[in-house]
């Protein structure tokens, strides 16, 4: 689905006429509760720490995270790659290669428009979440029975969030 929607994002943008469009996005992971910048150089010495924000106008926004401009879409598809490559994977009995981190892929959608110079900013994220395997099916090691078990938990804690959200709750503690 996400190809599509990209692709489709692409259409609707040059067919925008009256409007000037700038694309940028970012690509990070959440592994083992720890937010993880996929858009680094690997061998980066310096890893700024990341924080999730809302910024003064009410967008979350990943602190700190490595913003790449679009300008077509085999530029983006380059960056995925690229990000895909970061990505926390290990072997298991049950997949060759299992993503052990959730990864958030967003871009980021400002135009402007070019009559009056009305600027407006969208988001569209694309999230992949880890699945949750029984340990005894995936043969895991210590190591991946502890990415098992924050894998479990944030997927756990993600369920209370809907829960919360279906029942109406003003506030929500996670």
């Amino acid at each position: 689905m996400a190809p599509r929607a990209i692709e489709e994002l692409f259409v609707v943008v040059d067919s925008m006429k009256t409007f000037a469009v700038k694309l940028q996005c970012y690509m990070v992971e959440i592994y083992k509760g720890e937010l993880r910048d996929l858009l680094l150089p690997k061998n980066a010495r310096e890893r700024p720490k990341l924080e999730v924000k809302q910024n003064a106008e009410g967008f979350v926004v990943v602190k700190n995270s490595t913003m790449r401009e679009i300008r077509d879409m085999d530029e983006l598809n380059e960056i995925f790659d690229k990000g895909l490559g970061g990505r926390q994977v290990r072997k298991t009995l049950m997949n060759e290669e299992s993503s052990r981190s959730h990864l958030i892929f967003a871009i980021i959608v400002e135009s402007t428009n070019k009559m009056n110079g009305k600027k407006q900013i969208g988001k569209l994220s694309f999230i992949d979440l880890a699945g949750s395997e029984s340990s005894k099916k995936t043969g895991t090691d210590k190591e991946g029975q502890l990415e098992a078990n924050a894998i479990n938990q944030s997927l756990s804690a993600l369920g209370n969030v809907i829960g919360a959200l279906a029942e109406g709750a003003k506030f929500i503690r996670y």
